[in-house]
């Protein structure tokens, strides 16, 4: 789910990609034993930080201010937990709330606001309950020109159960059905660009991150349709994102995506 308060965005493509949370110094109010706030720098789903009291925050100081857009979070269990976010940042001598927001399930989400600038971010978490979270982002949003266009299976939607063993006997009667629940993929075509975007600087640094396999945010309607929304990364058989001229005048762009499914 995306929730979006930047009304420059409106139903473009929404990617957040150049996590600040990995570029500068973290510190936590408490860190479980095993589970320290380190974890939420690397972008992987299975290395969460736990705090050991409530409530507890996370601290992100950089060398310069940054702007930044848009806070993410994956892998994570605050819905269940029913716990708040609140993101802050540091102007003067004060913190000052910029984003506040209770998630009501433990799926991926963006809090997507008017890009603002600071050298000291502060994430605080509210609630009677611990939790953990692995995935943490804050990044100022890039948006693609133009839509998503079509065929298009919603990332919340493209889940994959793989059958193991058969379910049948050689008559052709019912056994039992064995499965392994499996990751997502999905192919994401953008309208088509113009060489100004496609070849620029800015759209350069994100393709170059996604050529190499490196995670990110994606919501693909975030205001007509929010839930259409992922923690993604290149697929391990998809091609490198290569724009090519489809005229004299545009360029086309797509991406093949491993989706995390919770």
């Amino acid at each position: 789910m995306i929730h979006n308060t930047n009304f420059d965005v409106m139903d473009s493509p929404l990617i957040a990609w150049d996590n600040l949370v990995a570029q500068g110094t973290l510190a936590a109010s408490t860190s479980a034993a095993g589970f320290p706030v380190t974890g939420l720098q690397n972008g992987v789903t299975t290395d969460p930080w736990s705090p050991t009291a409530m409530p507890a925050t996370v601290t992100l100081t950089l060398s310069v201010a940054r702007f930044v857009s848009v806070l993410s979070f994956a892998a994570h269990n605050m819905g269940t937990q029913g716990v708040t976010v609140i993101l802050e940042r540091f102007v003067g001598s004060s913190w000052v709330a910029v984003f506040t927001y209770a998630p009501a399930d433990d799926l991926p989400f963006m809090l997507s606001f008017p890009a603002v600038d600071a050298a000291q971010w502060r994430v605080r978490f509210t609630g009677a309950n611990l939790f953990w979270v692995a995935v943490m982002s804050l990044a100022l949003g890039l948006t693609i020109p133009g839509r998503v266009v079509p065929p298009h299976t919603p990332l919340h939607r493209v889940s994959e159960v793989e059958l193991v063993g058969d379910s049948e006997s050689g008559t052709g009667s019912f056994l039992q059905a064995d499965f392994e629940r499996m990751g997502g993929r999905a192919q994401i075509n953008f309208s088509v660009q113009l060489n100004d975007f496609a070849t620029g600087e800015e759209f350069e640094a994100f393709r170059q991150h996604f050529n190499r396999g490196r995670p990110f945010f994606i919501a693909c309607f975030p205001t007509t349709f929010p839930q259409d929304m992922g923690y993604v990364w290149r697929g391990q058989r998809a091609d490198s994102i290569v724009p090519a001229w489809q005229d004299a005048v545009f360029m086309s762009i797509g991406m093949g995506l491993s989706v995390y499914v919770r």
